[in-house]
């Protein structure tokens, strides 16, 4: 996994849903964005690690509960974000998903790619901001450098013409 590219996991017992999610957050973030799919929790759990960014995580899975599973991601990687897709417009499961760890809940409709990607966006721009910062401070040392330089060398010549 490289680590340029936020990981995502989309966890759903169906698989058109997985294909549109899939498809949607590649076309829309490219390589920023490695997206990968399962159709049950359990399979996600088995590929959890510490480069696991974002989970889209449905709550209702074939015999699974969802909750249980975010739970268990939690438990692997504390810095996963794990966002609950739901038809389950109940506040008390969203409720219960926020005390168990979930970074958003986003009820199936209409308009859940764009929230999606709304969220995810906001991740793709703190995580280039974290890979940047690094550059940037090579960045700046490399450019005072430069300067000091300039200036040792403005220094001698001048100190040479006044001789």
């Amino acid at each position: 996994m490289s680590t340029n590219t936020i990981n995502l996991y989309v966890v759903d017992d169906d698989d058109s849903l997985l294909t549109l999610v899939k498809n949607h957050l590649t076309r829309k973030f490219g390589q920023d964005v490695n997206v990968t799919t399962f159709n049950s929790g359990e399979a996600c759990l088995e590929h959890i690690n510490y480069e696991t960014h974002i989970v889209i995580l449905d709550y209702y899975l074939n015999g699974e509960n969802g909750l249980d599973i975010l739970q268990m991601i939690k438990t692997i990687n504390p810095h996963t974000e794990v966002i609950m897709l739901s038809n389950n417009e109940d506040m008390i499961a969203a409720i219960e998903a926020f005390k168990r760890g979930a970074r958003d809940y986003v009820i199936k409709d209409t308009t859940s790619l764009k929230k999606i990607s709304e969220l995810i966006n906001k991740k793709v721009v703190q995580f280039k901001t974290i890979v940047a910062e690094p550059n940037m401070q090579k960045f700046a040392a490399l450019l005072f450098l430069t300067f000091a330089t300039l200036a040792i060398v403005v220094t001698a010549i001048i100190k040479y013409y006044r001789q």
